[in-house]
């Protein structure tokens, strides 16, 4: 039975506008959360918006890690994805909500790489 990992679809509500605005405190904190975290980082990028705003990529050897910043709403969009343990997804769930302490977490979580025969039974079929 196939399953290749955990994908977290969360958005972090109340966050301080100032530590989502800019990179220079954005990403002391975003770093920290992949240090603390454990994952293993292949490669980052981040992107400063103007007037506000950021965007990080983080390419991982469990497999990506991204985050996108409203400072205007004070609203964070983030997606996880890890392969194996989906322990490593939530700790770095875990890691964000320290470092960021939002007011309020909503959390997708999919199980990536169901078997075939499984979707099946919950999907329409494909038309020839």
């Amino acid at each position: 039975m196939i399953r290749v990992g955990l994908h977290l679809v969360v958005e972090l509500y109340g966050c301080k506008r100032e530590d989502i605005s800019t990179l220079e405190v954005y990403k002391e904190k975003i770093e920290r959360v992949v240090n603390k975290s454990g994952v293993t980082v292949l490669s980052s990028y981040h992107h400063q918006f103007n007037p506000h705003g950021v965007t990080s990529i983080f390419l991982l050897a469990e497999s990506h890690f991204t985050v996108h910043t409203w400072p205007e709403y004070n609203y964070m969009a983030v997606d996880i994805f890890t392969c194996g343990s989906a322990e490593k997804a939530w700790q770095v769930l875990e890691c964000l909500k320290e470092e960021f302490k939002p007011v309020k977490v909503k959390v997708i979580d999919i199980i990536r790489g169901i078997p075939y025969e499984e979707v099946q039974r919950v999907s329409a079929p494909i038309p020839e």
